[in-house]
């Protein structure tokens, strides 16, 4: 998985864009086709997180993996910690009663991106080493009332129309 193979040098805690820091992440082999490496932006509160990683582990180079054990290693049995984080969280299993997993995260970012954000598939398949395809096929949940207002346009648009017609 990528996150398991992750290292420091992969992360750019000072990327900034119009004045603006964000922290990007470049992915060295993942699961696109090509298997070539991909960027990304991590969320904000995604670089407290990585801070206090970075602060707690002291790596001692930027080979060091982000998820690693005290000597160094690459941490192993990721999926079980998350399991038992879940379950100490009263979260283990979704409102379905189905069992959370690791990629259920991943389930959840792409459709919260989708629906909260209105990130189009083609922007969120490459950000995520997906194909279009697959995100609409696995993530989008839309339909025309949830969607109403980008199907009626913006209101200003709805005025001038109706102005038109009258």
């Amino acid at each position: 998985k990528e996150v398991d193979r992750l290292q420091w040098k992969h992360v750019d805690m000072e990327f900034k864009k119009d004045g603006v820091s964000f922290v990007k992440i470049t992915v060295p082999v993942g699961k696109t086709r090509d298997g070539a490496p991909r960027e990304l932006i991590a969320q904000h509160s995604v670089r407290q997180s990585l801070a206090r990683l970075h602060r707690h582990t002291s790596p001692s180079s930027p080979e060091a993996y982000v998820f690693a054990m005290p000597d160094g290693r690459p941490v192993t049995g990721l999926s079980e910690m998350f399991r038992n984080a879940l379950e100490e969280a009263d979260m283990r299993f979704a409102p379905n009663g189905q069992p959370r997993t690791r990629y259920s995260v991943r389930h959840s970012f792409a459709t919260r991106m989708i629906a909260e954000y209105g990130m189009d598939a083609q922007r969120l398949a490459h950000h995520m080493g997906s194909s279009p395809q697959m995100i609409n096929q696995h993530y989008y949940h839309g339909d025309a009332s949830r969607d109403a207002e980008v199907f009626a346009g913006e209101d200003a648009y709805s005025e001038e129309l109706q102005e038109f017609i009258n």
